[in-house]
């Protein structure tokens, strides 16, 4: 009989990728052969059309149900005071937290493994749990992407083409509206925003009438497009932790006051072509970003691997947990 495990991730409709993500590489680390993969969230991604596969692999339950089940192990991905106070009520025989720069919470005593993502960021807090950390959580998808990047991609200056991804913050519409001036003002230049699927919705009325704009839900064809594309407007979430290891040139807006200390640490990263506050979403960045990338050696790459934490990294800490 297989092993039970339950996996938390913060979902509801104008969620971006950042929890969905981590959750997948979670989910890789997992050995599938010996575990029943139980998933519960604010609101079932299976019904809102996310097209992530590895969710078809797994069971939505509702919090409640999960509550008055028994599991091997438990893992969670929330920035919910509530549901981390729940969780104490969860019966599992280890359970796992992970935390990143949203996290503003102590760390809770039931937790057995805590993944601590961008360094240092809890570093007075975890010293009583044992706990694995880097900058974030690398799925395989990512280092597939990050090879075929390698080997595929070249600059093509005629056709230059741009994905925006600021994430699910409810504060993503408004910055994301703050982009007209730069789409407008370079009508050579092909866009696509990534967003969750109500930001998505009300984007589609607002920019109706941009020929160079493609609106769309984040998806599993939002890692192929990071192949091709030239370069990635983000702010400093799991979106851009990612780019990191890709090494897509990136243009860096530090919009929420949490991501503060990753927009310090990593805004003069060799790949960021430009980076600002809020205000300079409204400004012509992209001719600066156009005259960057025709200049780059777009074959350069730094090796910080070591900085991330990989599936086998992350199964590794769960044989050893639950051994």
């Amino acid at each position: 009989m297989k092993k039970k495990v339950l996996i938390y991730f913060d979902y509801d409709l104008r969620s971006g990728h950042g929890h969905i993500s981590r959750t997948e590489t979670f989910f890789e680390a997992i050995n599938l052969n010996s575990y029943e993969v139980f998933l519960s969230s604010e609101t079932n991604p299976t019904l809102c059309n996310v097209n992530f596969e590895f969710l078809k692999r797994t069971s939505w339950i509702d919090f409640e149900t999960a509550k008055r089940m028994s599991f091997d192990f438990s893992y969670v991905d929330s920035y919910s005071q509530l549901i981390l106070d729940q969780f104490k009520k969860v019966k599992a025989r280890k359970k796992v937290i992970l935390v990143d720069s949203n996290f503003n919470q102590e760390l809770p005593m039931w937790a057995d493994l805590a993944i601590i993502l961008e360094q240092g960021v809890l570093s007075n807090q975890d010293c009583n749990i044992k706990h694995i950390s880097g900058l974030t959580l690398i799925k395989n998808k990512v280092k597939n992407v990050g090879i075929k990047r390698r080997e595929n991609y070249r600059f093509r200056q005629e056709y230059v083409k741009g994905i925006i991804n600021f994430g699910g913050s409810d504060q993503s519409k408004k910055h994301l509206l703050k982009l007209e001036k730069a789409i407008i003002e370079n009508p050579d230049v092909w866009y696509t925003i990534y967003c969750a699927p109500e930001v998505a919705k009300s984007l589609l009325v607002d920019f109706k009438f941009m020929s160079n704009l493609e609106i769309r839900d984040i998806d599993f064809s939002y890692y192929d497009e990071l192949v091709v594309s030239d370069f990635l407007v983000t702010a400093p979430g799991t979106s851009f932790m990612e780019s990191i290891y890709i090494r897509i040139p990136i243009v860096l807006f530090n919009l929420f006051n949490s991501t503060e200390l990753n927009f310090s640490r990593f805004r003069h990263e060799s790949n960021v072509l430009f980076s600002g506050e809020s205000e300079d979403l409204s400004t012509n960045w992209t001719s600066s970003v156009i005259s960057r990338l025709t200049t780059m050696d777009h074959n350069v790459s730094t090796d910080m691997n070591q900085n991330f934490l990989g599936t086998r990294d992350l199964a590794l800490a769960l044989d050893n947990l639950i051994s």
